[in-house]
């Protein structure tokens, strides 16, 4: 189960983070795409540390623990 991460402030990079700290994944999905990306083999201790606040931005985050990671493109349904 993914948990909805409320972006605050506001990330101008970042539209949207859900993170899973069972499965160490993330998806995100980045301001101006209809994209999301799914981001597997997240650090856990990462995952932990920006779900109690020690990260001060959304994109500094992902940079350093989702980007280097696998990804797969999910196609959002409208």
């Amino acid at each position: 189960m993914f948990l909805n991460v409320n972006i605050n402030p506001v990330s101008t990079s970042v539209a949207d983070l859900r993170l899973n700290a069972v499965t160490n994944q993330a998806l995100v999905k980045y301001q101006g795409s209809d994209k999301v990306y799914l981001y597997d083999n997240v650090a856990f201790d990462a995952i932990l540390d920006f779900i109690t606040g020690e990260f001060e931005s959304v994109g500094k985050f992902v940079n350093a623990y989702c980007k280097p990671m696998m990804t797969t493109v999910c196609w959002l349904s409208h």
